[in-house]
C-alpha cells in the first residue's frame, strides 16, 4: 500500500513529495524538547486543490495527515505520532488581498508574519498584535493554535479575539468551506459572522483536528500616528499584577498596547516590565503615558531608561541572539488577571528551591482581563534534555492543578495527558466532533485527542 500510497501522492504533487530519509529526518523535531518522530512522506502543496485531493487520497489509503506550518511548535503540535504523510504549508505564503476600504488582509495559510507585516507597513496599515514564535511563525500556524504574544495583546488579546474575520478550510474528507461573510456567493471577507454559529470561531484552537485551514482573512488597523516605550523595574510581583489589571481595566480602551512583565532565574531580585503605547494622535498617547506612569509609581515601580524596550519592539522579536541560552521550551497558560502571583511562588517553589535550576525565566502579559503567564526554560547540553522534561512534568501537573488553562495543548508529548483529565464532558463532546468531521481518522490523530480513544 505504501507504494500505492506514494504514486497518488507523485500525481498530485509530483516533484513536491519526498519519502527520503534525509528529508524526512528534517521534519522529525519542533523545537520542543519532544522525541523525534518520522512521517513517512512530507508534501508540499501549493493550493487549496492539492490538499483537498490530498486528504481524499488519504481517507481511500487510511493514512494519518499531518500538517506543520512554520516549525517552530513548543509543544509537539504536529509532530506525527502515527506516521503517514506530513504536510510542509509553507509554499502556500501568498498574501491574497489587502483591502485598504475594508480594513483586511487575505493570505494563504503559509505566510509569515513578517511578509505579512513588511506589506502592511508599505499601506501605511499594521496587524497590531504578534505571535511569540516570532515574526517567521506562519499565519495558520498561530490561528490554529489561537496563539498570541506580548505585542499588542493588552489590547488586541490572543488572536481570534476580534482579528480573525474568515477563514478557508479543507474539511478531513475533502471538502473545501468557508466562513463568516465570504461563505455567502460573491460575499466579500467583511464581517466574521453570518447566519447560524460562528464558525470561524469552532476552528481557532483546533490545533489542525478539525480541518486544514488554507487562507485566513485578518482584521488590520491604520498605523497609529504616536508610540512610547517605558521600562519599569519592579521588586514585587503583587504591584506587577495590580498594574497589569489596571492597565487592562478600561475594557476596550486599554491604556497600553503591551505590558510585558518578566523576571530571570538568576536575577530574583528584579522584575522588569516593558510597555509600549500606541495612540493615533500625540495627545492620545501622552495622556495613556502620564497615566501609566501614574499607576507604576503608585506600585513602587521604579522608571528605567527606555531604550531597551525600544530596540526589542522595533525588532518585533527577531532577534540575533535569540538562542544564545540555549534551546526554549514553555510551561504556560492563561489564569484570571487577578491570580497571577500564585504562579510566580510555585515557578520559585519547583524550578528555583527544589530543582536549582536557574537557566530560566518566569513571564507574563495580561491581554483583556487575564494573565497570560509562562515559565520559559532554556537548555544546550544533551544531559539536560532529562531534567527539562521531569521539571515540566512537575510544574505542569501543578499549574494545571491549579487552574491554568493551556493555551495549546498538542499530542501525547505535549500538555493532552495533563489537560484532558480537566475537560470533563467537554472533551467527550470533540471527541464526537472529530468522529463527525473525520470519520477514519486521517487528520493530526493523536493531537489533541487521545489517539487510543479516537475513531
Amino acid at each position: 500500500m505504501t507504494e500505492e500510497v506514494h504514486k497518488a501522492l507523485i500525481n498530485i504533487f509530483g516533484p513536491r513529495v519526498t519519502n527520503k530519509p534525509i528529508d524526512l529526518q528534517a521534519y522529525s523535531r519542533d523545537i520542543s524538547p519532544a522525541r523525534e518522530t518520522l512521517a513517512s512522506f512530507v508534501v508540499k502543496p501549493q493550493s487549496t486543490d492539492e490538499i483537498s485531493n490530498l486528504l481524499r487520497i488519504a481517507n481511500k489509503y487510511k493514512v494519518p495527515v499531518y500538517v506543520r506550518g512554520g516549525g517552530t511548535s513548543h509543544w509537539a503540535g504536529w509532530l506525527p505520532v502515527k506516521g503517514g504523510i506530513l504536510v510542509d504549508m509553507r509554499s502556500m505564503n501568498k498574501i491574497m488581498e489587502i483591502n485598504e476600504e475594508h480594513l483586511t488582509a487575505t493570505v494563504q495559510a503559509g505566510c509569515t508574519w513578517y511578509k505579512l507585516e513588511r506589506e502592511l507597513k508599505k499601506r501605511g496599515l499594521a496587524y497590531l498584535s504578534s505571535e511569540l514564535g516570532g515574526p517567521s511563525m506562519t499565519v495558520g500556524g498561530s490561528i490554529v493554535k489561537a496563539g498570541g504574544g506580548p505585542y499588542g495583546t493588552c489590547k488586541y488579546g490572543l488572536h481570534g479575539y476580534c482579528d480573525v474575520v474568515s477563514l478557508e478550510v479543507v474539511l478531513p474528507t475533502g471538502e473545501v468551506i468557508r466562513t463568516g461573510s465570504r461563505a455567502y456567493k460573491n460575499v466579500p471577507p467583511f464581517d466574521r459572522f453570518g447566519a447560524g454559529p460562528d464558525l470561524t470561531s469552532f476552528f481557532i484552537g483546533s490545533e489542525g483536528t478539525l480541518g486544514i485551514i488554507t487562507e485566513v482573512t485578518l482584521r488590520v488597523r491604520p498605523v497609529p500616528e504616536k508610540e512610547e516605550y517605558l521600562y519599569f523595574v519592579f521588586k514585587n510581583w503583587k504591584n506587577v499584577e495590580k498594574v497589569g489589571s489596571l492597565i487592562c481595566r478600561p475594557f476596550g480602551d486599554e491604556l497600553a498596547y503591551t505590558f510585558y512583565a518578566f523576571q530571570d532565574g538568576a536575577d530574583l531580585e528584579n522584575i522588569h516590565c516593558f510597555i509600549h503605547v500606541y495612540g493615533y494622535s500625540s495627545e492620545e498617547a501622552e495622556l495613556r503615558v502620564k497615566k501609566i506612569k501614574e499607576i507604576c509609581g503608585r506600585h513602587d515601580g521604579k522608571e528605567q531608561d527606555p531604550e531597551p524596550v525600544k530596540a526589542m519592539y522595533e525588532s518585533k522579536w527577531f532577534l540575533s541572539d535569540i538562542f544564545e541560552r540555549g534551546v526554549w521550551h514553555f510551561v504556560g497558560g492563561s489564569v484570571p488577571i487577578n491570580n497571577l502571583v500564585p504562579f510566580v511562588e510555585i515557578w520559585k517553589d519547583i524550578v528555583i528551591n527544589k530543582y536549582k535550576f536557574l537557566n530560566c525565566a518566569f513571564g507574563a502579559w495580561p491581554y483583556p482581563r487575564a494573565w497570560l503567564p509562562y515559565v520559559q526554560f532554556y537548555y544546550k547540553e544533551p544531559d539536560e534534555w532529562d531534567l527539562i522534561w521531569e521539571i515540566t512534568d512537575v510544574l505542569t501537573k501543578e499549574y494545571v492543578r491549579m487552574g491554568m488553562i493551556p493555551y495549546r495543548i498538542g499530542g501525547p508529548e505535549g500538555f493532552l495527558p495533563y489537560v484532558k483529565p480537566q475537560l470533563n464532558g467537554y472533551y467527550e463532546f470533540l471527541k464526537r466532533l472529530k468522529k463527525f468531521l473525520d470519520p477514519n481518522n486521517i487528520l493530526q490523530p493523536g493531537i489533541l485527542i487521545d489517539q487510543e480513544e479516537e475513531p
